[in-house]
């Protein structure tokens, strides 16, 4: 799936529901940002 924020694809896994305007939208966890770079420093 894709996060409703930054549009990358994420497995199911790395994203939660938050009620964007007014529905229920995938969203990265905990951030787009701060899940970026957990991602960055795995593969390094």
């Amino acid at each position: 799936m894709s996060c409703f924020l930054c549009g990358k694809h994420r497995p199911r896994a790395m994203l939660k529901s938050k009620k964007l305007l007014g529905k229920s939208q995938p969203v990265c966890a905990p951030s787009c940002k701060e899940l970026e770079e957990q991602l960055t420093a795995a593969k390094a």
